[in-house]
């Protein structure tokens, strides 16, 4: 239970964030509309059990996280998306992402004052040797992330969402980043004693909370979709979730928004993905 989370939040240090400022600026405006009928609907659909491979696509994010290990006591953290991805946001800031073929991967370097950020796509089996630790670490986190069951490690915590794994027959297999797009992956994440959060290049906001419940934040789809405690899944309109006759929505997208406004104001977090970049 959040009990306290007003009183007792541990936000992360950042700069001007824009992917983090869309989420929350959704959050808070228009809470005047209500509900709309999408939102009924969409909660109506998700509350029914749907039968296995029938999950509306239009009631799960675009993409989101699945699985995670916390090992940033010493390397970073690695994860796999829903599109098949695998990815470690390692503790200098750098990241990596594996396309669901295994082939190929993508390496993007920390953007500083001096430097911009800049990503090279490589073969899995063919790359330069100065990546050659960092890829070594992306198959030991493949490896152990693709495992049935997750063994604890020293320093490590670990966690999966709450969302189903279930392919919909409708939507294609996952497939690498075709010309002219590119692949997904973790840009930034932070962790407290009440949650876990990730926003993906594509201003996706995960927010996994230690009692079971979660969020998923879109601004691209301008929805939200939430996990209760007893694992049931609704989605409702970005603009209208806070006034969802929920309390306890309510309470934890006030809290994810607390967090995203202290990611602005660049206050310093219980833990965090390294020092979070200036984003212009």
């Amino acid at each position: 239970m959040l009990s306290g989370c007003g009183a007792n939040k541990t936000p992360p240090h950042s700069a001007s964030h824009q992917p983090l400022a869309v989420a929350g600026n959704k959050l808070s405006s228009a809470r005047s509309i209500g509900l709309s009928a999408r939102s009924t609907a969409a909660s109506s659909e998700a509350s029914a059990p749907a039968a296995q491979g029938e999950i509306s696509p239009s009631t799960l994010p675009e993409v989101w996280v699945t699985r995670w290990v916390d090992y940033s006591s010493k390397y970073g953290v690695g994860y796999i998306l829903s599109d098949g991805s695998i990815g470690v946001y390692f503790n200098d800031s750098t990241k990596i992402i594996l396309g669901p073929s295994g082939t190929r991967f993508d390496y993007i370097t920390r953007r500083t004052q001096d430097k911009p950020e800049t990503r090279t796509t490589h073969a899995f089996e063919d790359y330069p040797e100065e990546l050659r630790k960092k890829v070594t670490l992306l198959r030991h986190f493949k490896n152990y992330m693709l495992t049935d069951s997750l063994e604890k490690k020293d320093g490590a915590t670990m966690g999966e969402s709450g969302l189903p794994l279930v392919r919909p027959s409708n939507c294609p297999l996952p497939r690498d980043a075709t010309q002219g797009t590119q692949q997904l992956y973790i840009k930034k994440w932070m962790r407290n004693k009440h949650a876990i959060l990730f926003q993906l290049c594509n201003k996706i906001v995960q927010v996994v909370f230690l009692d079971g419940t979660e969020l998923v934040l879109s601004s691209k789809a301008h929805m939200v979709t939430y996990i209760d405690k007893k694992r049931q899944r609704s989605t409702y309109p970005l603009s209208g979730a806070l006034d969802v006759p929920c309390p306890e929505l309510g309470k934890r997208l006030r809290y994810t928004k607390d967090i995203l406004v202290n990611l602005l104001c660049g206050r310093p977090a219980a833990k965090t993905g390294g020092p979070l970049e200036k984003e212009s």
